[in-house]
């Protein structure tokens, strides 16, 4: 009889996200405004630069916080590409001050028991692979937080990336986050907040998780665009590297903890529009010097007090590029006001978390945790 009722609550819900995903697009408004480095899980790359390809929905405009940066739209379409959950997205993004719009592929797994509430799932880099999928040695963690009542979401950016700016367009890594800021706003509207919880706050809830560039995506969420508010518990792990980008492209004697290495300066220049070995970050340009604090997470967001949210830093000590930065993320956080701020230390963990059972484990404590 148990197994029939949880069998029964699990169809639902995966019903219920369905009809969510179909309605997402006619239920969001709002106005217009101005709108790193890292290794990622791309186990399955798949059809990524395909990742809308069928009929367009509706575009609407994601409502952005008063005191954030505005926001984009989300357009939804199908998809042909296969994703590791049981309902498949194809979306388009598009953010104010930005040329080009980005697809992306929303991967939703229902949990398998009463809703206790979600979590998204972002990857590293430019996040074009799957959080995990049916080869990864994470499926048993999904399947615990399945068990405990989490919807699951992971984002898959298709193109080139959520990272990289047009050739030519020097806009820089906060401005591109308004993408991964747009699909969170949208995710929490039409997919958690239909779901009537009410948990404590600090605890999951409406939660983020992103390895290395992922920690970066979920970060300038809050930071730039004032997402505290409807989130829970930010989970960064081995991140977010794009704190103190002024350290690592312009180091000066004291900053070489912070040097980032040839792989990600390449990085960080192509979200200014350059090539990946002339831009203001390989050059050491020190004119780009403010514009680096003002892309910075952890100097030049707009929002550090989070009265409400619980984080949750995970790295391991050996990663020292991005756990200097994590540690510097953190103290700001504390500084402003922020209560429910942890950095946990994982030494076994190594840079991908996904490939590490005890920072898997250290990640699935944090989301259950409460403050």
């Amino acid at each position: 009889m148990r197994t029939h009722r949880r069998a029964i609550v699990t169809l639902a819900v995966a019903l219920a996200l369905v009809a969510v995903g179909v309605l997402g697009v006619l239920v969001l408004g709002g106005d217009d405004g101005r709108g790193g480095p890292g290794r990622g899980s791309a186990r399955d790359e798949g059809r990524a630069d395909s990742a809308e390809d069928g009929s367009r929905g509706e575009s609407q405009q994601v409502v952005a916080p008063a005191d954030g940066l505005p926001l984009g739209t989300v357009t939804v379409g199908s998809t042909s590409v296969r994703c590791p959950g049981e309902v498949c997205e194809g979306i388009e993004v598009s953010c104010p001050g930005l040329s080009e719009p980005i697809r992306a592929m929303v991967s939703t797994t229902p949990p398998s028991g009463p809703p206790r509430g979600l979590v998204m799932f972002f990857t590293g880099g430019p996040g074009k692979g799957w959080y995990v999928d049916e080869a990864s040695e994470t499926v048993d963690e999904f399947e615990q937080l399945q068990a405990e009542g989490f919807a699951l979401v992971q984002v898959r950016w298709g193109g080139l990336g959520w990272l990289r700016a047009a050739s030519d367009e020097q806009v820089g890594p906060a401005e591109l986050a308004c993408r991964p800021a747009t699909v969170i706003k949208w995710i929490h509207d039409t997919r958690y907040a239909t779901l009537g919880l009410d948990p404590e706050p600090g605890t999951c809830g409406f939660c983020l998780t992103g390895n290395s560039g992922g920690a970066s995506q979920i970060s300038y969420a809050l930071t730039h665009y004032g997402l505290a508010d409807v989130v829970d518990a930010l989970i960064p792990t081995s991140g977010p590297p794009h704190a103190q980008l002024a350290k690592g492209c312009l180091p000066e004697p004291g900053d070489e903890a912070y040097a980032f290495p040839a792989s990600a300066v390449g990085v960080i220049d192509s979200s200014y529009g350059g090539a990946r070995t002339d831009g203001p970050c390989a050059a050491a340009d020190e004119t780009f010097r403010d514009t680096f604090d003002r892309d910075s997470i952890d100097i030049g967001g707009s929002d550090y007090d989070y009265p409400q949210t619980r984080v949750h830093f995970i790295v391991s000590p050996g990663d020292e590029t991005v756990a200097v930065r994590a540690q510097d993320f953190a103290d700001k956080l504390r500084q402003a006001g922020s209560p429910w701020v942890r950095l946990q230390e994982v030494p076994e963990m190594g840079h991908d978390i996904q490939k590490s059972d005890v920072g898997m484990a250290a990640l699935v404590a944090a989301i259950l945790a409460s403050p």
